[in-house]
């Protein structure tokens, strides 16, 4: 999705191996991922003003699903770490089943992103849409 993103879109700040290193550096995967999808996102929708739109709330809600499901079991975690009692033992369950929920329903809302992108990039792709300035093929050409 990166890759076909910089096909139809100038100036996009990350590139397709950086939209997957991010997922892995400290403190920059805090934020980067979402700027990933979110220029994904907007150049699908407006390719030649993709950088003056608003993101979509559901892409919001992913996003802060996702931190809270990884706070939710990093704080889950600590608490393992440190039970000793059956009380502090059912607490760490309770948080880490709660944490299991917010991912499952961060993955849902992914899926609903992926699945609202793909659409809009399968018709940029149909209609031979790429920047202006490039007279190569697109990354998709045969």
């Amino acid at each position: 999705s990166t890759r076909n993103a910089h096909v139809f879109a100038r100036g996009l700040e990350n590139t397709p191996k950086w939209a997957i290193w991010w997922w892995f550096i400290p403190f920059a995967c805090l934020f980067k991922p979402y700027a990933v999808i979110s220029e994904v996102w907007r150049s699908a929708i407006e390719p030649d003003r993709w950088k003056g739109l608003k993101d979509p709330t559901l892409l919001r809600w992913w996003w802060g699903a996702h931190l809270a499901a990884g706070f939710g079991a990093m704080i889950g975690s600590a608490f393992e770490r440190s039970a000793t009692t059956a009380g502090q033992v059912m607490v760490h369950d309770l948080i880490s089943l709660v944490a299991m929920v917010i991912q499952i329903g961060s993955t849902l809302l992914y899926l609903r992103v992926i699945g609202r992108i793909e659409p809009l990039q399968t018709a940029l792709i149909a209609q031979g849409r790429r920047r202006p300035q490039d007279t190569g093929a697109p990354s998709w050409a045969p």
